[in-house]
C-alpha cells in the first residue's frame, strides 16, 4: 500500500457496525515508526453502550485501516485536536507498553464496548 494514500484531515466512511451506519473516521496523523505505517484516527458517530459519541484517538496499521475504509468523503479544513491522547500513546509506545491496532475498526469498537460492559459489572 502507498504510504501517501492517507493524509491528515481526510474524512472516510468505513465498514461500520449495524448500530452506527453514520459513523466515520478522520485521519489525524501518520507515523512510520516500525516496519509498518501507523495511521492515527478519530471515530465519530459511534455508539458505545447506547451512547452516541466519538473515540478521540486510535492508532491502526495502515494496511488494516485500508481494509476497513469504504469511501473517501472529503478533506476537512481542520484536524481535531488529539495532542494529549497522542502524547500518552507515544510515551507508552516508545516504552514498549503499548502497540497499535491490527484488526478492523468495527472489531476494535466491539472490543471497546465489551470492555466497558465488563467494567460496569
Amino acid at each position: 500500500m502507498d504510504i501517501n494514500y492517507f493524509l491528515p484531515g481526510q474524512l472516510w466512511l468505513y465498514e461500520a457496525r449495524a448500530s452506527e451506519p453514520d459513523s466515520s473516521l478522520t485521519i489525524l496523523k501518520i507515523d512510520d515508526l516500525e516496519e509498518d505505517v501507523i495511521v492515527h484516527v478519530r471515530i465519530d458517530n459511534v455508539r458505545l453502550n447506547d451512547t452516541l459519541g466519538y473515540v478521540a484517538h486510535l492508532p491502526f496499521s495502515a494496511d488494516v485501516l485500508w481494509e476497513s475504509v469504504t469511501a473517501f468523503v472529503k478533506h476537512l479544513e481542520n484536524v481535531p485536536d488529539f495532542a494529549e491522547e497522542y502524547q500518552r500513546w507515544k510515551e507508552k509506545f516508545d516504552s514498549g507498553t503499548t502497540s497499535y491496532l491490527k484488526v478492523p475498526v468495527k472489531e476494535v469498537l466491539k472490543g471497546i464496548e465489551e470492555n466497558q460492559n465488563n467494567k460496569a459489572i
